[in-house]
C-alpha cells in the first residue's frame, strides 16, 4: 500500500510538472499573451504599484474590481520587491501564485478522490494557460474551502469564507441562498440568520478594511454601476442569441461595438433596455431557488453538483461571459461524487468541458481579433462566431448533465 502511494504521489508530481511547464510555455508564447496580459499590465501591475507607493487605495482610478480581488493582486506584487519597477516580475509573480493554487486545488481533490487531480489537470491543460492571467481561481479556492466547511459541519465559519469570496468575485453570493435552504431543512429559523450574519460579516470584513486602506464607499458603488453600465458582451449566450436574432429578422448578423471595457453587440441591435440583461439571470435562479428547497430532505446534505449547477444558471444567463468565468465550475466538477451507475454521464460532462474550455482557448485569445476585428465588425469569416456558438450550446448541454449527476436518484451508489 505504501508503495502504491508512493508511487501515485510521484507520478502526479511529474504529470503536474508537464502540464504547468507547457502552459507556462504557452502563457510567455505571443500569440496567447497578445490578449492574456492585457489586465495585468494595464490594471493590476499599475494599481498594485500605486498601493505600494502610497500605502492606500485612495486614487486608484476607475476600477470594476471587489475589494477581496485588489487585496489579491497585491500578493503577487511582492514580487516587486525584487524589481520594484518591472512588469515583466509582476506578471511571474502573478504566475507563481496561481501556480500555488493549483497546488493547494490539487491536494484538496486528491483527499476527495483519487482521480481528481487528474481531471483538473486535463481541464486546465484544454483551457489553456488564460488562469495564469486572472484571479479566478483564487475566488473559486476561497469558495470550495468554504464548501467543504460546510460539510464538515462547521457552518458558522463555512458562511463567514463563503461572504469573504462575495467580497472578491460576486458569484459566491448565489450559493447563500441553498445554504439558508439546507439550514432552513436541517436546522431551525434561529440558526439560519446566524448563517447570514456570518456571511455579511465576511463580506463586510474585507469591505471594511478596504475602506480603511484609503478607498471610499461611493468608489466602491461606483464599482458596482461600471459594471452594469457594460453592454450585452457578444461571447455570452444573450450575444449569440441577439447575433443569430438580427440574422434572422434582418438577414445581417449583428456588430458590435467597444464600451466601458468590453466587446458589446451594438445598441443598435438590442430591442430591450440593458437593465433587462442586467438583472434577468434572477429569474431562473429564484426558480431553480424553489426546485432545491423542494428536492433538499430533511437533514440533506449539501451538493456540489447544486452548486455547479447555480453557478452555471448564472453564466448561462449572465450578459457578460468572459473565458475566466468558467472556471468559476471547472474547480467544482473534481468534487462530484463518483457513482457507478452515473458513470456515463459524468464522463459526457467531463467531455463536454474539456470542449468547452477548447473551443473558448481557441477563440480568445487564439482568434480573439477575427472574431471582434473581422466578424463583429464587418460580418465575414463567420465560422469563429459558429464556433462561439457551439461553446456556448455546449454550456446549456453542460447544465442538463449536470442535472442528471444532481438528482437522479441512485440508491446505494
Amino acid at each position: 500500500m505504501f508503495l502504491n502511494s508512493f508511487k501515485y504521489f510521484w507520478f502526479l508530481i511529474a504529470i503536474t510538472t508537464l502540464v504547468l511547464f507547457f502552459l507556462i510555455t504557452l502563457a510567455y508564447n505571443p500569440s496567447w499573451r497578445y490578449h492574456l496580459d492585457v489586465d495585468v499590465w494595464g490594471f493590476y501591475y499599475p494599481r498594485t504599484l500605486h498601493f505600494f507607493e502610497n500605502l492606500s487605495f485612495a486614487g486608484i482610478g476607475e476600477n470594476e474590481y471587489f475589494p477581496g480581488a485588489m487585496f489579491f493582486f497585491l500578493i503577487p506584487g511582492l514580487a516587486l520587491l525584487i524589481d520594484s519597477n518591472n512588469a515583466q516580475t509582476y506578471l511571474a509573480g502573478l504566475i507563481t501564485v496561481n501556480i500555488l493554487i493549483v497546488i493547494l486545488l490539487l491536494y484538496i481533490y486528491r483527499r476527495h478522490n483519487p482521480l481528481s487531480p487528474f481531471i483538473f489537470l486535463a481541464i486546465l491543460l484544454f483551457a489553456g494557460p488564460i488562469f495564469f492571467f486572472r484571479h479566478d481561481l483564487y475566488v473559486s479556492l476561497v469558495v470550495i474551502l468554504s464548501l467543504l466547511l460546510w460539510k464538515l459541519h462547521k457552518r458558522n465559519l463555512a458562511a463567514l469564507v463563503l461572504g469573504i469570496a462575495a467580497s472578491i468575485k460576486i458569484y459566491p453570493l448565489l450559493i447563500l441562498p441553498y445554504l439558508l435552504i439546507l439550514s432552513l431543512k436541517n436546522s431551525n429559523i434561529r440558526k439560519t440568520i446566524e448563517i447570514l450574519i456570518m456571511f455579511v460579516s465576511g463580506a463586510f470584513l474585507i469591505f471594511g478594511l478596504y475602506l480603511l486602506l484609503g478607498s471610499s464607499l461611493s468608489e466602491i458603488l461606483d464599482t458596482i454601476q461600471l459594471n452594469s453600465l457594460k453592454p450585452v458582451h457578444v461571447e455570452s449566450l444573450w450575444g449569440s442569441f441577439l447575433t443569430i436574432f438580427s440574422k434572422v429578422v434582418s438577414g445581417e448578423w449583428a456588430l458590435g461595438k467597444g464600451e466601458h471595457g468590453i466587446f458589446g453587440i451594438d445598441p443598435r441591435y438590442i430591442y430591450l433596455p440593458l437593465t433587462f440583461f442586467n438583472y434577468f439571470w434572477i429569474v431562473p435562479l429564484s426558480i431553480f431557488y424553489v426546485v432545491l428547497y423542494k428536492k433538499v430532505d430533511k437533514n440533506g446534505e449539501l451538493k456540489i453538483e447544486a452548486v455547479f449547477l447555480i453557478v452555471l444558471l448564472f453564466i448561462i444567463f449572465s450578459k457578460i461571459l468572459t473565458g475566466q468565468y468558467i472556471f468559476w465550475i471547472l474547480t467544482l466538477l473534481p468534487l462530484f461524487r463518483y457513482r457507478q451507475k452515473l458513470k456515463t454521464s459524468f464522463i459526457m460532462a467531463f467531455v463536454v468541458i474539456l470542449a468547452i474550455v477548447f473551443l473558448t482557448q481557441y477563440i480568445y485569445p487564439l482568434h480573439y481579433n477575427e472574431l471582434l476585428g473581422i466578424f463583429y465588425t464587418s460580418q465575414d469569416q463567420a465560422e469563429y462566431f459558429l464556433i462561439l456558438l457551439t461553446r456556448n450550446i455546449f454550456l446549456v448541454t453542460l447544465f442538463l448533465l449536470g442535472w442528471k449527476l444532481a438528482f437522479d436518484k441512485v440508491r446505494n451508489s
